[in-house]
């Protein structure tokens, strides 16, 4: 049976929420410092929107990393793009190696090859090498 590890809805709700959190606050910072230059009247409405755009880059970026994740069952490690698309598959006999941190959450090496993980929160990342260690246990052995 394949399991899916990857970033869910429930991590871009909590990146939309921070991102509301972080724009209010810009917003409140642009304000301020035009109220007190004395030209509030006129630079409210661009404060305001630059204080939305900033606030939506957090969620976007969540977004764009909810769409992928990694299928992991007996035989493969897959990346899989939508759920649905496979970007890349590898078999997890041929897995050398798992790097965490950096750029990308997550470099499983291959004896043929490197999938790039990227973006996930750590407590998936966690337990998709917890997954890893339970299915090849000498790998664990290898990096003591």
């Amino acid at each position: 049976m394949a399991t899916e590890f990857g970033n869910r809805l429930g991590h871009l709700r909590r990146a939309s929420i921070m991102g509301a959190i972080l724009a209010t606050a810009i917003a409140i910072v642009f304000m301020s410092v035009a109220y007190a230059h004395g030209n509030l009247s006129r630079s409210w409405v661009s404060s305001i929107l630059l204080a939305l755009f900033i606030g939506c880059i957090l969620p976007l970026v969540a977004f764009l990393t909810c769409l992928f994740s990694i299928r992991l069952d007996q035989e493969r490690v897959t990346h899989v793009f939508c759920g649905r698309f496979v970007l890349s598959q590898q078999p997890l006999s041929e897995l050398e190696s798992i790097e965490v941190g950096g750029p990308f959450a997550v470099v499983f090496r291959f004896s043929r090859g490197t999938i790039r993980f990227f973006g996930a929160h750590m407590r998936v990342v966690q337990s998709l090498c917890e997954r890893i260690l339970e299915l090849r246990p000498d790998l664990a052995d290898a990096h003591e």
